[in-house]
């Protein structure tokens, strides 16, 4: 699996110089799985697939990548899950984020990684570089104060 980021790519991007997010704490197949996701849809399968042989493109789709990396972790952050169940995390000396707090950071990342994404698209069809991109026909959703668009 070649990803096209990187766990410690997504931290030094996504995540604020004075947090203590560790690479250890992304998993490869969650950045796997948020390429296929976000990325495959708005690219299109036929130059999806043919990432590998365009690296310019590829630092290009990093930055909105790693937001939606965020993203897609910030759930899994927030709770804990052992074989006793499923429980808030809550490190010591901090407390933990409500519903809507959670919801507003996600909200507000997810705009972030979706900007990011719409600045590459329209590089993409200007630049004319990329003999195997159709513009996508899949609708993005976007979604303001929990109201989808």
């Amino acid at each position: 699996m070649n990803n096209i980021i990187t766990p410690q790519e997504v931290v030094n991007i996504a995540f604020p110089a004075n947090s203590n997010m560790k690479e250890e704490s992304i998993n490869e197949f969650v950045i796997h799985a948020t390429e296929i996701k976000y990325l495959r849809p708005a690219l299109g399968e036929e130059l999806y697939s043919k990432l590998s042989i365009y690296p310019e493109l590829c630092e290009e789709l990093k930055p909105a990548l790693a937001f939606f990396v965020k993203c897609e972790l910030i759930p899994s952050l927030s709770l804990s899950m052992s074989n006793g169940g499923i429980a808030i995390a809550n490190p010591q000396y901090m407390s933990a984020a409500t519903d809507k707090q959670r919801t507003l950071l996600y909200e507000s990342e997810l705009s972030k990684a979706h900007t990011l994404l719409e600045e590459v698209l329209v590089n993409i069809a200007q630049s004319g570089k990329y003999p195997e991109y159709r513009v996508s026909t899949i609708p993005r959703r976007k979604s303001y104060g929990g109201i989808i668009l």
